[in-house]
């Protein structure tokens, strides 16, 4: 028979054993919940990239639908009504769509409504402007009421890629931190050869002086290359140069 001591000792080994148990089974319940939660994440972000593939696959046939060739309009949507640089969007979208020259912009306020009234007030039964939105963004509820054929995406990225991708050239009026992301993104892919050079016309000298002041000490401090994405950059202050440099580049693009 065992004794006392052996007992006391056998139920020590038991309750011991069962603690151990219990350990291996929390352990390997908490690297299955880890492959579970894993899963599940590849999944959600396999979704989201399948998504951002379909939102761009249905821009670029949207856009291919507009007169070619486009322009995109970059500018800020905080700029009051009366704002000079308003009247100039208006007026460049305008002389653009004379041009045959179809205008394309982020579809919101500000200086993307004042393109598109601008190419708007051209109509001549083509489709000659087109707003690209993103749901959600501040400041930005839904299309401007000028845009009369709109995409609506859910990802920021899709929009910029969108905007940048499938425009012979660029006019960039001034703006805040989105329009300064936009101009240095459009620069970038350029300097990378991720996208062809084209015209980046900067409008409103005073505005943009100290940002050209910037590249010119960091190109001096061999920061940026001098013969790279920055010989796209011109800076003008009327509509009209900027109309001439635009048309000038999409009437070579029609020769190539």
């Amino acid at each position: 028979m065992l004794s006392i001591k052996g007992v006391c000792a056998r139920k020590k080994d038991l309750t011991m054993f069962r603690a151990h148990l219990f350990w291996v089974g929390s352990q390997k319940g908490g690297h299955m919940k880890q492959f579970f939660a894993s899963i599940r994440a590849m999944a959600e972000l396999g979704f989201k990239l399948f998504k951002m593939v379909l939102e761009v696959m249905r821009g670029a046939y949207k856009i291919s639908r507009l007169t070619q060739p486009v322009v995109s309009i970059f500018g800020g949507h905080l700029l009051p009504r009366n704002s000079t640089y308003l009247q100039c969007a208006h007026y460049l979208a305008s002389r653009l769509v004379e041009q045959d020259i179809s205008v394309l912009t982020g579809g919101g306020p500000g200086i993307m409504e004042a393109a598109n009234s601008g190419a708007a007030h051209q109509h001549d039964g083509k489709l000659r402007s087109m707003g690209i939105g993103v749901r959600g963004l501040k400041g930005e509820k839904g299309f401007n009421p000028y845009v009369h054929e709109g995409i609506m995406l859910d990802y920021f990225f899709a929009r910029k890629y969108l905007l940048i991708t499938y425009s012979y050239a660029f006019v960039i009026f001034p703006g805040g931190l989105g329009t300064l992301d936009e101009l240095a993104d459009l620069l970038n892919l350029i300097e990378t050869t991720q996208r062809s050079a084209a015209p980046i016309v900067l409008y409103g000298k005073d505005f943009w002086a100290p940002y050209l002041a910037w590249i010119e000490r960091a190109t001096a401090e061999g920061l940026i290359d001098p013969e790279g994405a920055v010989r796209s950059l011109y800076c003008v202050d009327s509509s009209e140069d900027a109309l001439k440099i635009l048309v000038s580049h999409c009437e070579r693009c029609a020769r190539i």
